[in-house]
């Protein structure tokens, strides 16, 4: 994992700490391969709110579109598509 992919994962972590803490999951234990949805981390109303919030902290919009919402089930995808979005230039600076 490179710098980039280690700064988003990060902001990612810091969207899911509230819900993590409500469910007694330790932001250690959770690893690439977790099933947020399985596990009860995020549905899909606070999936767009955690995509939002990394919006707000990259101070970038996100092309929404270009998103397969059908991978985005485990951490490690989620993080690997947004790094995607950004390597592709699908991303726009807030005003």
């Amino acid at each position: 994992m490179n710098g980039s992919e280690k700064e988003l994962r990060d902001i990612v972590m810091d969207g899911l700490a509230p819900r993590l803490r409500i469910l007694g999951l330790a932001r250690e234990a959770v690893d690439d391969d977790l099933d947020l949805f399985a596990s009860g981390v995020l549905d899909s109303l606070s999936l767009i709110d955690l995509l939002m919030s990394v919006e707000q902290r990259l101070g970038q919009t996100l092309d929404f579109e270009s998103l397969d919402f059908t991978r985005l089930v485990t951490l490690g995808a989620l993080v690997e598509q947004l790094q995607g979005l950004r390597g592709a230039g699908k991303v726009g600076y807030a005003a």
